[in-house]
């Protein structure tokens, strides 16, 4: 009998000591997404954003829309692009119709740099989208500068487009 008691006795200290390291990993997991340690969505690699800037310059393009009742594009988050951001950086847009029409979500589109790379999917896999925009809380993008084009078509089949331009440190 005494050996019994004994082996439970060690298989209760045993229980409890893996269950204080599971305790003890599961709150460094916490603090470290607390502490904004969670990996930021990176946007754009290294080489995409490498080859946009090395790329010559191009015309600037209008950001209003061609069609002066297409949907609207602004962008709320960052508020100044014209000073440098720091990585993650958060990114917020919103879209408003205009007339009778409806946004068509599906539509969105996101390219990055002069090549104009589809980031549309790495985009929406981490946005929150909200009834007006989507929202970004934890974007990621290499050094240096960069251009994001926007698009989003309404109900009657009427495009706009928004082109971002932002400075990374």
């Amino acid at each position: 009998m005494g050996i019994h008691l004994l082996r439970s006795i060690q298989r209760r200290r045993q229980a409890a000591r893996l269950g204080s390291g599971m305790q003890a990993l599961l709150i460094a997991s916490a603090l470290a997404i607390a502490c904004g340690h969670a990996q930021a969505l990176q946007l754009v690699t290294e080489a995409e954003a490498r080859q946009s800037q090395a790329s010559p310059p191009l015309a600037s393009t209008e950001s209003q829309p061609a069609d002066p009742q297409a949907p609207e594009i602004a962008l709320v988050d960052p508020q100044d692009t014209g000073k440098p951001l720091h990585n993650p950086f958060k990114m917020e847009v919103l879209f408003k119709s205009r007339s009778a029409a409806k946004l068509d979500f599906s539509s969105f589109r996101a390219y990055y740099g002069a090549f104009k790379i589809d980031v549309t999917d790495r985009l929406l896999k981490e946005a929150v989208r909200t009834p007006t925009g989507i929202r970004l809380a934890n974007v990621s993008v290499p050094s240096g500068a960069h251009r994001i084009l926007l698009q989003i078509r309404d109900s009657m089949n009427r495009v706009a487009e928004k082109e971002l331009y932002f400075r990374v440190e």
